[in-house]
This record gives C-alpha cells, structure tokens and sequence, in this order.
C-alpha cells in the first residue's frame, strides 16, 4: 500500500513538472541589464509613492486612518524588496536566485493595489503609481509570463 502510494506522488510530482515547463519556457529571454534597470526604477518609484501616501490629504481623513497606516506599511516592505532585488541582480544573480524575491514582490503589489483601492484615489494618486506599474510591466515577462506577441493583427 505505501509503495503505491509513493508512485502517485511521484507521478503527480512529475505531472506537476511537466506541467510547469512550457510556462517557464515562455518567459522573456533574461537579460540582466534591462531587468537590473527596471528593478532601479520600481525601487525610485516605491520611495516616491510612499512620499505621495503620507502627503495626500485624503489619507489624513481619521475614517481612512488605518488603511494609510498600512498601505504605508506595506509600500515600505514593498521597497525593501525592491531593494533587495536590485542588490541581488548587482550581485549577479539571474533569474532563479531572485525568483522569490520578485513574487514577493508581486504579492506585495497586489496588497498594494487592494489597500489603495479602499483609499480616494485621485487624478494626482493615479499619475504617481505609474512608474511604479511601469517598472512592473518590464519585470512581469522576465518571471511570470510570457511577453506580449507582437505583430500584423
């Protein structure tokens, strides 16, 4: 009974496995410079999107109070990430050893993004996150999904 066991598991891990490849196939060929520059920039616009949260007078608002604190807190946890990815990618690590630090990363955003959301979100609030997302967009294809195809239509 355990014997059949063990060969499920080792043919789920493998199917998992198998699975996994063609997406990892798909990712954007690596190239350090490009991703080293778009870690830069994510780590500049973290830092000033924190600096537009504390001043946006919306936020000052006691109703909103505890939802600033924490996107703050999360924007700041965000840019250590940031950080430590561009000191990793600096050291020369590629795209594996810094793989969980852009999930982090990723995981952070989308706390980001429910956290702003609960926020006023204005025209000013808007234009500051675009960077950020913009940093973001050249990362994305380089650890979770393949690149847009581009082409006739």
């Amino acid at each position: 009974m355990d014997w059949h066991r063990r060969v499920r598991s080792a043919g789920l891990l493998g199917l998992t496995m198998l699975c996994a490849l063609p997406a990892l196939a798909e990712l954007q060929a690596w190239n350090p410079e490009k991703v080293l520059a778009a870690a830069h920039q994510l780590q500049s616009s973290v830092k000033d999107v924190r600096q537009k949260v504390r001043q946006d007078p919306a936020g000052q608002l006691p109703s909103k109070a505890r939802v600033r604190t924490e996107l703050l807190s999360t924007l700041q946890a965000l840019e250590k990430s940031a950080t430590q990815l561009v000191r990793r990618l600096e050291a020369g690590d590629g795209r594996d050893a810094t793989l969980q630090v852009a999930r982090k990363i990723r995981s952070l955003v989308n706390d980001c993004d429910v956290l702003w959301g609960k926020l006023a979100k204005t025209e000013t609030s808007e234009r500051a996150t675009e960077p950020l997302l913009g940093a973001l967009a050249v990362l994305r294809p380089y650890y979770f999904e393949a690149p847009a195809e581009t082409g006739p239509a």
